[in-house]
């Protein structure tokens, strides 16, 4: 007999269990009567015949437990019994359940939560076209007798560095923090990036609705008031209107002129842009000093060149990009002791 037919009889005696129980008592029974008869027909009486037959079978309960060994699926009846046992328990203190229940639903959705994040920043692969191309940038800082650290960019050495590497078709500096919308249906906090004109170009990406930053709009401080909303603000607050290029909305006071709407689930390298704004325009909307701050708070992404490897690129940032940067901090006459490097790691790698 296999295995599967024997499961398979194990299980339909589960199912019925009264009825094997009641067959392995007449089976008791009949042996029982069957030895009693023996004994009576080799002279002994009523009484010493029954007292013998039992004797020579054995107790009647440890036979019983033996055949049920065989015919029981021992996992799934432990199991059942422990379920049933538990039930019990926790009816009895309502209190404790309600608390462990809590408790147990909160573990299961932080562990999906967390691993619906790790699915969505680790496993799967980069939405961008081409992401194998893409490259984050970072400097690293350590002064004598220490572990280098890794440390963002500065404004002004992030524009050293655009312009000192050529192995990289597009170099974009990025920032992100929540602004006050007001324009649209009622006024919002929203998740803004502050952004290069290349970073949109960078990572491949074209607007649904107008068009991206242009280079000017990227190069004088406030002169190009703009600004392009993610797929979700044009839906929640402008009820999708296709005519809202054009239309002015304020971010945190300043008018900005919508240029671009992104497409559906696009929300930059942070993972939580709702609109995008020019760099040129965060002194005026954001913060005075951004373009002229000696403190590291940009991160940097690249992409390569039609014709360059990472190997290649990773050289030209560590040495002439590392010295541009260094040159921004001299002018600037910020920190510029310790031992700094500049370097370059593929994006999908540096998320991991």
């Amino acid at each position: 007999m296999s295995w599967i037919t024997g499961a398979g009889m194990r299980l339909r005696h589960l199912l019925a269990r009264r009825a094997a129980e009641e067959r392995m008592n007449e089976e008791i029974r009949f042996h029982l009567e069957m030895e009693t008869e023996k004994n009576l027909r080799a002279g002994m009486s009523p009484e010493e015949a029954r007292r013998r037959a039992l004797l020579a079978f054995g107790a009647a309960e440890a036979h019983k437990e033996v055949m049920r060994e065989g015919r029981r699926l021992p996992l799934l009846e432990d199991l059942w019994r422990d379920v049933r046992y538990a039930a019990r328990s926790l009816r009895k203190t309502p209190g404790f359940t309600i608390a462990a229940t809590l408790t147990l639903a909160l573990g299961v959705g932080t562990n999906a939560a967390v691993f619906g994040l790790v699915s969505a920043t680790l496993l799967r692969p980069l939405p961008f076209d081409e992401p194998e191309r893409l490259v984050t940038l970072y400097q690293t800082h350590a002064e004598p007798g220490e572990e280098p650290r890794p440390i963002r960019w500065s404004y002004p050495e992030f524009a050293a560095l655009r312009s000192t590497v050529r192995s990289l078709s597009h170099l974009a500096a990025y920032y992100a923090d929540d602004l006050n919308l007001s324009g649209g249906a009622e006024p919002v906090r929203v998740s803004a990036e502050m952004v290069s004109a290349a970073y949109f170009p960078a990572l491949g990406v074209q607007p649904l609705l107008g068009r991206a930053f242009l280079p000017e709009e990227d190069s004088i401080p406030g002169a190009h008031p703009v600004v392009i909303l993610s797929h979700g603000v044009w839906e929640r607050e402008f009820g999708a209107d296709p005519r809202v290029l054009g239309r002015q909305l304020q971010l945190n006071g300043i008018p900005l002129s919508v240029v671009g709407v992104m497409p559906d689930g696009f929300d930059g390298l942070t993972g939580e842009g709702e609109l995008w704004i020019p760099q040129a325009m965060a002194p005026a909307v954001y913060y005075r000093d951004q373009l002229t701050s000696p403190q590291h708070f940009l991160s940097v992404v690249g992409r390569l060149g039609a014709r360059a490897t990472v190997e290649q690129a990773r050289a030209e940032v560590a040495a002439a990009g590392a010295r541009a940067a260094a040159g921004a901090r001299t002018e600037a006459g910020a920190e510029n002791e310790g031992v700094w490097t500049a370097a370059l790691v593929p994006l999908d790698e540096a998320r991991r």
